[in-house]
């Protein structure tokens, strides 16, 4: 807490700065200004990790041990207010098409093993964009696992030698050589998608003994999270033995809430992975860079999931689609400006299993509907409460607030008012004097309703992509 406290105070002076010294700026404006970097496209490297809470990184608790990814966020700027979606599929889809999910009708749940779906091709994503430009493009990482066969390939082929190596080192050891052997003369983009510290929970050799904690679960993932951090400064290392670091705009990303069931922790916020509620979409985030202005700071702007794809393609030279819902927030990343969004669609799902959504306007968040969007855990809410507050294992005594369990219904309907009640406690959609709030929130909702797409959500799994058809490897048989 004491470092957000400084942070914003210098964001704050640094703001007042700026206000007072604009007569002196005049023409010159633009002269010196880091932000600028259209006479050399940075190196960009994306993280993104796998079900990281609020609270499961070291910038927001100390007890996670990410001493890399701390000193990162110290020295960059911290996105404090930044929304993925609920579940894995639909953040990466907004982070690599810079679209609302529920505009490609890939808003419901998330892609199977066996089952033929996939983002359609007519939409670019942002390798796609980066590479129009001259980016050199590498991808590392892969979605979380299977538990028959094999699901693990270098580019086409199937690795089977790597049995018994975490994945966490395979992918750092791969995204330092991609480095490494890198022309620095060519802008790079690196996407390392991590599948910590997402389930199952094991721990990599060497990280057992990453923090003293009781709980076996929370200890095992606290070693996850630190063998990635490792992972991430080999990564940052690599850069800085190239020569390329001092160009390189590094983003951190989690792709939703943590999940309690398996350890993770979005204290002090509402909800669990896959909910609606703070806890399920709203992720620890940076950006890091020589280039940024305004250096050390929080920052409590508004942004989404699909700013970044539309942030990273305009910082490297790129031209935009028309149509997409992200915003180019370069300037308020950079330094310091406000961000140029007041709303987000953070969630829209007419599923019969999920259906519901979640909005957000100015500081207030609408939710309706049902706000567990894993289906399978919709029907186990009454067991688990997925919607209320949870204690980190390493803080049993911690406050959590008081309040009733909801049942999963479509009728539900809830308003918070996040700058006066940022942990999700008082529902304000019955009260008087927010109908004004409501009727004008029910007004933006119908228009995001006529165009939203539909879902084409596969209910059946295909078993032409059996692995038994394929010496026991996953393939997609149907391509």
């Amino acid at each position: 807490m004491a470092t957000s406290e400084v942070n914003n105070a210098k964001r704050q002076d640094s703001n007042s700065q700026g206000e007072n010294n604009n007569d002196d700026q005049g023409e010159n404006e633009g002269e010196n200004d880091s932000c600028d970097v259209s006479g050399k496209q940075p190196h960009i490297v994306v993280v993104l990790i796998d079900d990281a809470g609020w609270n499961d990184v070291g910038w927001n608790n100390d007890f996670m041990p990410t001493p890399v990814l701390n000193e990162l966020a110290y020295n960059g700027v911290i996105l404090n207010n930044i929304y993925a979606q609920p579940l894995c599929t639909p953040s990466r889809i907004a982070l690599l098409t810079g679209r609302y999910p529920a505009n490609v009708g890939m808003q419901h749940f998330v892609v199977l093993p066996s089952q033929p779906y996939y983002l359609p091709s007519e939409y670019s994503t942002l390798g796609d964009k980066l590479k129009e430009v001259g980016y050199m493009n590498h991808v590392v990482g892969n979605q979380p696992p299977i538990f028959t066969g094999i699901d693990f390939r270098d580019n086409t082929g199937v690795v089977t030698h790597q049995n018994g190596t975490h994945n966490t080192f395979l992918f750092s050891e791969r995204a330092e050589k991609i480095v490494r052997n890198h022309n620095p003369a060519s802008p790079l983009f690196l996407y390392v998608a991590y599948m910590v510290p997402h389930f199952p929970i094991q721990v990599p050799a060497g990280f057992e003994e990453s923090v003293q904690v009781d709980d076996a679960n929370r200890k095992a993932y606290a070693g996850m999270m630190a063998a990635m951090d490792q992972g991430v400064g080999n990564i940052t290392q690599a850069l800085k033995d190239t020569g390329m670091w001092d160009d390189t705009l590094f983003v951190f990303l989690s792709d939703n809430g943590g999940d309690d069931v398996f350890a993770g922790s979005n204290y002090p916020y509402r909800g669990n992975k896959g909910s609606t509620f703070e806890g399920g979409m709203k992720v620890p985030a940076f950006f890091h860079g020589s280039m940024l202005q305004d250096p050390s700071t929080v920052n409590n702007e508004l942004y989404h999931f699909t700013d970044v794809f539309a942030t990273l393609v305009s910082v490297a030279g790129g031209e935009l689609e028309t149509d997409i819902d992200g915003v180019n927030q370069w300037d308020s990343i950079c330094r310091g400006e406000p961000s140029k969004r007041s709303d987000i669609l953070l969630h829209y799902d007419t599923h019969p299993d999920t259906t519901g959504l979640a909005y957000r306007m100015g500081d207030y968040k609408y939710i309706e509907g049902i706000t567990t969007t894993w289906p399978f855990r919709r029907f186990s809410n009454d067991l688990f409460h997925f919607d209320q507050w949870f204690r980190p294992a390493e803080n049993p005594s911690a406050p959590i607030p008081d309040a009733p369990f909801i049942t999963e219904d479509e009728n539900n309907r809830f308003l918070f008012n996040l700058k006066d009640d940022p942990l999700e406690t008082n529902n304000l959609y019955y009260d008087p004097d927010e109908q004004n709030v409501v009727i004008e929130i029910e007004q933006r909702l119908e228009e995001y309703r006529a165009s939203i797409s539909p879902i084409w959500y596969p209910g059946a799994l295909d078993p032409r992509s059996d692995p038994a058809k394929f010496g026991g490897f996953w393939t997609p048989g149907w391509c």
